[in-house]
């Protein structure tokens, strides 16, 4: 019986995923294709965070009957160690599950990944939530405690296998979206620049639009220098280097979205100042 909780402890790697993936990030950079897939995207988002506020009751009623039976012991505080267990590990993959299809929505929504790398992502997905779910469907019988601690080290094992494979689908998309973001400046980019060329040939002061551009186009070769960045660390991520890259690939993204914020700046900049030369 005291096993049992150090079991369900290293065996919650999925959920440990809850807290990797910013949801600034998946609700501030991963804008879906259209209105419909937003909705979708929010839905499956509260559903997940639904079943995240179950998974943290459940842990803390476990913690609460696990002290109580290792101070006092008893038939009944043992059964009810053993019940709470069971419930809190039933609401581990119920949360796991849900951010998987959080993350799956993502995946079908998200622009700028190729279409082959999506179904790749998608099929990963779907294994592993079939296989959630069949473990979902073991935990739901009543099962001894040997039976529980055998479900969390099954868990455990699966998580272990494939938490590499979804770190790197979650940078693919995470990247995906950036780059995305960052072709759209640069055509705005060329699109300035001709407008230029034509003020230029009606004998308007560009000077300082020129300025401005350089300056955006500085902010956009940056933001391109830090995915590519992310991109090769997302390529060398292994099992024993996991957590270090993937701390590396956050900071890339973070450095790449400063650089987009310059570069959003620059336009408003840009756009006032062309307005002026208009008027006047």
């Amino acid at each position: 019986m005291k096993k049992i909780a150090k079991i369900i402890r290293i065996s919650l790697i999925a959920v440990i995923l809850i807290t990797t993936v910013s949801n600034v990030c998946f609700a501030n950079l991963l804008f879906e294709k259209d209105n419909d897939a937003r909705t979708e995207y929010k839905s499956a988002r509260q559903l997940y965070l639904n079943e995240v506020d179950a998974y943290k009751t459940a842990r803390a009623n476990f913690l609460l009957i696990k002290e109580k039976y290792r101070k006092f012991g008893g038939i009944e505080n043992k059964e009810g160690y053993k019940d709470k267990a069971h419930k809190f590990l039933n609401r581990s993959v119920s949360a796991s599950i849900k951010y998987l299809e959080v993350m799956q929505n993502k995946a079908k929504n998200v622009r700028g990944i190729s279409e082959e790398d999506r179904e790749l992502i998608l099929a990963d997905i779907d294994v592993n939530i079939d296989y959630l779910e069949e473990r979902q469907d073991k935990l739901s019988g009543d099962l001894s405690t040997t039976e529980i601690k055998q479900e969390a080290i099954l868990i455990k094992d699966h998580w272990k296998n494939v938490k590499l494979t979804f770190k790197k689908a979650i940078g693919e998309i995470l990247i995906a979206r950036t780059s995305f973001v960052v072709e759209k400046f640069e055509n705005y980019s060329e699109k300035i620049n001709l407008k230029i060329q034509d003020l230029d040939d009606k004998d308007y002061n560009t000077s300082e639009l020129k300025i401005c551009l350089k300056e955006l186009n500085q902010n956009i070769a940056s933001a391109k220098d830090e995915i590519e960045t992310a991109k090769d660390r997302k390529d060398n991520l292994t099992n024993e280097n996991l957590n270090q890259i993937t701390k590396e690939i956050r900071r890339s993204l973070k450095d790449t979205h400063s650089y987009i914020r310059k570069a959003h700046l620059n336009l408003i900049d840009i756009i006032k100042k062309m307005n002026e030369l208009e008027i006047q």
